[in-house]
């Protein structure tokens, strides 16, 4: 499992324009390190979607979004959820197909903020 500060807290996914293979939890009460090799089902060696790892938004008491302009992805802060989101945090995140190799790799103060195109996590 990933660490999000608290054990009542479990990551899940939401259905969004991705459509590759998620990451599947690590099995809690396999011994280290065979909890992370352990074969399971729900896997494939060919990176296709498997949709048991989704959840319904509404099962959901936090969301973290990235909005990339031009994304047609399912926005999660629309009004066609039964719960309404506030926004908590909004922060930068460095899209990189839109943002030139060397401002990426090198930061350049002045230069990389109005070079690079910055996407919002949220």
């Amino acid at each position: 499992h990933f660490i999000l500060g608290h054990d009542d807290l479990r990551l899940a996914y939401l259905k969004s324009g991705f459509t590759g293979q998620l990451p599947q939890p690590f099995v809690e009460d396999a011994p280290l390190p065979r909890a992370t090799s352990l074969r399971r089902e729900g896997f494939n060696d060919l990176n296709k979607e498997e949709t048991s790892r989704y959840v319904e938004a509404d099962m959901c008491s936090y969301i973290v979004d990235l909005e990339l302009d031009g994304d047609d992805g399912i926005r999660y802060s629309s009004s066609g959820f039964s719960k309404k989101w506030e926004e908590i945090e909004s922060l930068p995140f460095l899209d990189a197909s839109q943002s030139p190799t060397y401002t990426r790799a090198f930061y350049v103060p002045v230069l990389s903020e109005r070079m690079n195109t910055w996407a919002k996590y949220k």
